[in-house]
């Protein structure tokens, strides 16, 4: 059985997608900082980080004119890869909310090596570079690549 994909990060990188990019850009770099200082639970920073990622799935379905209920995998592939984008962008400061924690080090090194391409998936975006380019002022390069 193969999964219709609907290309989330080709989509995203398209001018189309660019009020879309933009708002991501200021969420990562505006927004969650002023959210993370007002907060202190991280139950609630991530509720306000699953509700800007709903939002922005819809918004996104909206812009591309994507049906979910013609490709039930659509909206999983759009809120993983928003999520991806996220945590990849605000990691550093994810975990200092966390604080140490051994645990969490030790999974990151136990699994360090496993990528898209030895699970055998095909990806034309870097996730790690797009979460670079959300947190420069590379946004502009990258969005006409």
């Amino acid at each position: 059985m193969t999964t219709q994909t609907i290309n989330f990060f080709m989509k995203l990188k398209d001018k189309k997608s660019s009020e879309l990019l933009n708002e991501l850009f200021d969420f990562v770099n505006n927004k969650y900082p002023q959210i993370s200082l007002q907060i202190n639970d991280p139950g609630q920073i991530s509720a306000v980080v699953q509700d800007y990622i709903s939002k922005s799935v819809n918004e996104f379905a909206k812009v591309w004119n994507i049906e979910f209920t013609n490709n039930k995998y659509a909206y999983i592939e759009i809120s993983d890869g928003l999520e991806a984008l996220i945590t990849k962008s605000l990691y550093q400061n994810l975990m200092s909310a966390i604080g140490e924690d051994n645990r969490v080090n030790d999974l990151i090194r136990k699994y360090a090596f496993i990528n898209g391409k030895n699970l055998g998936i095909e990806q034309t975006i870097d996730e790690f570079e797009l979460s670079t380019h959300l947190k420069s002022n590379r946004l502009i390069y990258f969005r006409f690549l």
